[in-house]
């Protein structure tokens, strides 16, 4: 196994020509009802088999809501999608373990996420879940958007949904607050996860941004606890420090994309034609993200074999 998440579990398997991928599978005797866990199973398939593919958004294979498996001699009924194997395991346990990301990486593995979220926009689709854990690593670390299974086309409804779905953590305040009979911009919440993603990757925590010199009075994320999303918790001198330290430019990119008011968010568009990130080249920097992203897996092993 390697990896879990609500009620399914991940495991890698060889084909027969030894090709490696990977299985999010959900057992049908446990966890959600029996259609609920396939409707997820098929709604994540139903997603990548409309948006098609592109280079930093997780690879699917096929699906099976009525598939077998064997297990201690009993066969169980479960539901399952084969995917692309992402050796690198999620960017939310480099950051858990080792702390903020470098401003000049985070922006180049930020720019590679805004590439798959454009590409997944243009398609009439919202992610509605993207977080640190759903953001997945190749071999080189190059990003992987995945976990669709809370995707939702907007095709016939003017980009309006009214699923409430995600992760507390990242949530806007309007699917926080939804209620019976009312819908939001799907798109327009994945630009404010996107940005507590951003703010999480730079700053390793969310911080509560009135203690700071900004507006915090629209900055959605002063409504989320987040003391304990870092393994070793950061203390409020830490993060003033580490806000001082950010570019004005990623700052002023963090409290456009999770401001509280939807309409007043930008664009995926308009966040990758935003100052911070053409701040500097990206050009030669994927072996420096190698390299350091490496250099924080070794150090997480390094600490778990003591």
């Amino acid at each position: 196994m390697i990896g879990s998440g609500g009620s399914s579990k991940v495991f890698s398997a060889f084909d027969s020509n030894k090709n490696l991928y990977a299985i999010k599978a959900i057992r049908k005797d446990k966890g959600y009802a029996s259609e609920m866990e396939s409707m997820i199973v098929l709604r994540e398939y139903f997603v990548m088999e409309h948006i098609g593919e592109h280079p930093n958004i997780i690879k699917h294979y096929s699906c099976n809501p009525e598939g077998m498996i064997v297990h201690n001699d009993v066969q169980q009924p479960i539901c399952y999608n084969v995917m692309e194997y992402c050796a690198n395991g999620s960017l939310s346990t480099i950051v858990r373990n080792t702390g903020a990301i470098e401003e000049s990486i985070a922006r180049f593995m930020f720019v590679q996420l805004a590439s798959a979220v454009q590409f997944l926009h243009e398609k009439k689709f919202a992610h509605l879940d993207i977080k640190l854990e759903n953001i997945l690593l190749d071999e080189w670390f190059n990003i992987k958007l995945a976990d669709f299974g809370s995707g939702v086309s907007l095709v016939k409804t003017r980009g309006m949904t009214a699923n409430r779905v995600g992760t507390p953590l990242y949530m806007p305040p309007e699917i926080k607050n939804l209620e019976k009979g009312q819908s939001f911009e799907g798109m327009k919440a994945d630009i404010y996860s996107f940005g507590v993603t951003l703010c999480l990757m730079l700053f390793g925590e969310l911080p509560d941004f009135s203690m700071f010199d900004c507006d915090a009075s629209t900055i959605g994320t002063n409504q989320m606890s987040s003391d304990d999303f870092m393994d070793v918790e950061m203390s409020e001198e830490k993060l003033s420090q580490r806000w001082k330290y950010l570019s004005a430019s990623s700052k002023d990119l963090i409290q456009r994309m999770t401001n509280e008011d939807p309409n007043k968010r930008p664009t995926i568009e308009e966040v990758l034609a935003h100052e911070w990130v053409y701040f500097e080249s990206l050009d030669g920097l994927q072996s420096q993200v190698y390299l350091e992203m490496k250099a924080r897996q070794q150090a997480i092993s390094n600490f778990q074999s003591l």
